[in-house]
Order: C-alpha cells, then structure tokens, then sequence
C-alpha cells in the first residue's frame, strides 16, 4: 500500500485474476491486476466498508457508508451510486446473485435487501437475536 494509514478491510476475486479490496478511512477502493496496485478513487470518504463483491463482468459493488448507498465500480474507475432511502446506520457485507442482483445485510433494520434493476427490495428479519451481518 503506498499510503501508511491504508488499512484494506474487504477483499474479493474477480475470474480475471484481478483483486479488489476496500480501504478504511479512504476515498479509493483499491486492485491488484498484472501484478500492480492500483487506487480507484471514489470520491466520498468511506468508514468501514466491509461490503464488497466483484461482478462476472470484471466491475465490482461495494458498501459506501458516508453516502448511504451501494455503489458499482465499473472496470475503468467509473462509479455509480444507489443510495438508500431508509436510515441505515451501518452497512453489512454484500454478494452477487446468478441473475446479478446485489444482495446486501442490513444490521440497522434487521434485514436483508436485493438491488436489481436500480430497484431496492426489502426482506425484513423477524428476530430478536439481532440484524444480519454476513451475505449470502
């Protein structure tokens, strides 16, 4: 890492052989590809993005806390954000269906909800042992 204070917190493979991670208190996510470490800047500053999951396609979809959204990073650095419409406090991690929905945990509302289409779905949790934090 060429920054002393990066910290990596999630990490995932793509089928190109490239790795991708988050970075704690950074505005980049970063990737390994050929060898090389790269930083992708994402343009907020994210605490603790512990989501993050890489697409068939090579692009990868991470957790962004500070904008409350789950964003897609595309192959080149380009992003786009959905962002929530409920107050999440913490995001949890995230994964990748078969048919390309984001499925991702939601420790604050005690439930599970899929992104697909730029449409968010919600699964509530009926428990009182507390939220999700894992994905699928």
């Amino acid at each position: 890492m060429d920054q002393p204070q990066d910290a990596p917190i999630a990490i995932a493979a793509g089928a190109d052989g490239s790795i991708w991670f988050t970075i704690d208190q950074s505005d980049a996510v970063g990737r390994v590809r050929n060898g090389h470490v790269e930083r992708l800047p994402t343009s907020s500053r994210n605490n603790e993005p512990l989501g993050l999951a890489v697409a068939a396609d090579g692009s990868a979809w991470y957790t962004d806390l500070a904008a409350r959204a789950i964003a897609h990073i595309g192959g080149s650095g380009e992003i786009e954000r959905f962002v929530l419409d409920t107050p999440i406090a913490r995001l949890g991690r995230l994964a990748i269906a078969p048919d390309n929905a984001v499925w991702f945990a939601d420790p604050t509302g005690y439930g599970m909800t899929r992104l697909k289409d730029g449409v968010f779905s919600r699964y509530q949790i009926e428990s009182a042992r507390g939220g999700p934090y894992g994905s699928l």
